[in-house]
């Protein structure tokens, strides 16, 4: 059995017996003649989560919970695949089936969630997408969340796959650019984890930013610049992204200026504290700089625009794993 396929919750079954096993166990009435849990479960969607060979087992698991999170809020059938590279084992794929209710204040608020999980060898990726084609819900859209797969390995193996995915999500933080050089289906929406990550980043620093005229921003402004910790580098470069579409709308009051200006991301060990600081350059006196400290709970302003200093420390709302995936999956 696949190492990562070991360490996820679940019974271990016959590839053949999962979804057979799953329909009667729904079907099970409670001792004291209450509803079948499967009264209580309402499928929207198919969720892939496809890991990469490489992921520790304690990472694996966490993404694992989060999906699980996810699906209460979204319901949904969880397919999760775990590669091995036992070129050896006898079997070509393996089993592996979770289900669990959660129970909310009142009885009628229970979720039921499911998870069927696959471990595979890596060399048969012709078994994978058939056997992934069997378990879907029929007639229901299906994401995709590929976690530290190789990008080489995508574009070889699962491309004709994705064709049927209505979205294929990542974390260019995790991936860097390998991902973007992907020839992806034209069918098929990308989506990065990391742009849905500095979403409440974009709210908060837009609406402190849109209480000044865009001339004032943009007069006079030489650089802008994104340092940042180096496991948040996709982070960094959506944000320097999206300053860059915002001073591109600007460049109307000052085409001439913004053509000038300098866009860059610079990596920064010295302060793990610090995992994301922007700073802009101006050629006269203005500044700004905007500072965030760990885990995107909270940021400092430093600024003048010509009418005086300013200090601001800001709460910014942090969004949970199953939040982020969300964002990423449907907006």
């Amino acid at each position: 059995m696949s190492s990562l396929l070991k360490i996820l919750p679940g019974i271990e079954l016959p590839v053949s017996q999962v979804t057979s096993t799953l329909a009667s166990m729904w079907q099970v009435e409670s001792a004291d003649g209450n509803e079948a849990p499967s009264q209580f479960r309402a499928s929207q969607m198919n969720l892939i989560l496809h890991f990469g060979i490489d992921v520790p087992s304690d990472d694996a698991l966490e993404q694992f919970n989060t999906v699980i999170k996810f699906a209460q809020r979204y319901p949904c059938r969880i397919i999760v695949l775990c590669p091995q590279e036992d070129s050896h084992s006898e079997e070509l794929l393996v089993g592996k089936l979770y289900s669990r209710c959660f129970i909310g204040a009142e009885h009628r608020d229970m979720c039921c969630c499911e998870a069927l999980m696959l471990g595979y060898l890596v060399s048969e990726p012709d078994f994978l997408e058939n056997q992934i084609s069997i378990w879907l819900e029929g007639d229901l859209p299906v994401y995709y969340w590929f976690y530290k797969v190789p990008a080489e390995r995508i574009d070889k193996n699962y491309k004709n796959f994705l064709r049927s995915c209505r979205r294929v999500v990542y974390d260019s933080s995790l991936e860097g650019e390998s991902y973007k050089k992907i020839n992806w289906p034209s069918s098929v929406d990308v989506s990065d984890l990391a742009q849905a990550r500095i979403l409440p980043i974009r709210q908060t620093l837009g609406q402190f930013l849109s209480s000044y005229s865009p001339d004032v921003l943009v007069n006079d402004l030489k650089s802008v610049r994104v340092n940042y910790n180096p496991i948040y580098q996709g982070d960094a470069q959506r944000i320097l992204l999206w300053l860059n579409s915002c001073f591109g709308k600007c460049s109307e009051i000052n085409s001439e200026n913004f053509k000038n200006i300098e866009f860059k991301t610079d990596a920064n060990s010295n302060d793990n504290q610090k995992i994301l600081e922007i700073e802009w350059e101006y050629t006269d006196s203005k500044h700004f700089s905007w500072q965030c400290e760990e885990n995107y709970n909270s940021a400092l302003v430093k600024a003048n625009f010509g009418s005086g200093e300013i200090s601001l420390p800001f709460q910014i709302k942090h969004l949970q794993s199953e939040d982020v995936l969300a964002e990423a999956l449907f907006f």
